[in-house]
């Protein structure tokens, strides 16, 4: 830096005016990647572990287990092999299987990858019910089934 300030005195304001405007695009681009667009699929450095609407299926999780008496100690079966970042947020409740398969359960909560929502559907059968979809990540879906005996 102290070199490229040396020669900047030398060569005038050009090349210290066209250093600026660099770096005052990059930070633009900086934070508009990261703090802004950052799931946005048209910009082409973006990298997002999950989509926004992840948060929503945490929000229905935590508005069904405010109005049920088990609380935070709801069962919930994670039937996605798909579902990072999941144990992050679902990391306060206590009975959470992460299967990554469909499996049988009669536990309250379910949550499946859009590419199991059929077999799920049949294997649960009526005693379900869909109760949300949710984009994880772009072309991952999850589906959040309710055992219909349980209220939101």
């Amino acid at each position: 830096l102290g070199q490229m300030y040396e020669r900047w005195q030398t060569a005038g304001a050009v090349p210290v005016l066209l250093a600026v405007v660099a770096v005052g695009m990059s930070a633009y681009q900086a934070i508009q990647i990261s703090f802004l667009r950052y799931d946005d699929e048209r910009m082409a450095y973006s990298y997002a572990h999950s989509r926004r609407d992840l948060l929503n299926l945490v929000h229905d999780v935590d508005r069904i287990a405010s109005g049920n008496a088990a609380g935070r100690n709801i069962g919930i079966v994670v039937m996605s092999p798909e579902h990072w970042p999941l144990p992050w947020y679902l990391r306060n409740y206590t009975s959470v299987g992460y299967w990554g398969k469909v499996i049988s359960t009669s536990e309250p909560i379910v949550i499946a990858h859009q590419t199991q929502q059929l077999e799920v559907q049949r294997l649960l059968g009526d005693k379900y019910r869909l109760y949300s979809v949710h984009d994880l990540r772009p072309g991952n879906r999850l589906f959040l089934f309710l055992r219909r005996d349980v209220q939101p």
